[in-house]
């Protein structure tokens, strides 16, 4: 090779020149391509904010179809007081019937006794029709014949 300064510039130069257009093809293809990804991550980012609003509307719509918590302890408490003066209502009722019906016992009892009575007198006036025929006719014997009734009439004691 030879040693001329000016054969080195023009190579060297064509180099330095051959050099800066293909960088500048790689910068801007890489610059392309930097745009294209920017463009398809900018496409896809805004897919996911759509979602994402989506996402946040399915919830306030959710949140707002629900029942406060204020609401819902007014909502329990109004329960519970209505169960309670339900519950108060039936201890009331159960209080009552638990005390003894002293009246009910009295007439119960009294018919009872009423009962019992009516029974002995009607036996016992049965009993007396029976056996009255046969007192009669033992006081007859007995009148008629005294001496021969010892058991009726001891020795000594004759009517």
């Amino acid at each position: 090779m030879t040693d001329d300064p000016s054969l080195r510039l023009a190579v060297l130069e064509t180099f330095v020149k051959d050099h800066f257009e293909s960088s500048e093809k790689s910068v801007t293809a890489a610059l392309a391509a930097a745009e294209r990804a920017i463009s398809k991550a900018e496409l896809q980012q805004r897919d996911h904010n759509v979602e994402q609003n989506e996402w946040r509307a399915a919830l306030t719509d959710q949140g707002n179809r629900m029942m406060s918590r204020t609401e819902s302890i007014a909502s329990l408490d109004s329960v519970v007081e209505r169960l309670e003066g339900e519950l108060e209502s039936l201890r009331d009722r159960l209080a009552a019937h638990d005390a003894p019906d002293y009246l009910l016992w009295g007439v119960v009892v009294t018919a009872l006794v009423g009962l019992t009575v009516g029974m002995w007198t009607v036996i016992g006036l049965k009993i007396d029709q029976a056996t009255a025929p046969m007192a009669i006719q033992l006081a007859h014997l007995v009148a008629e014949h005294p001496a021969e009734c010892p058991v009726l009439h001891p020795p000594g004691r004759l009517p």
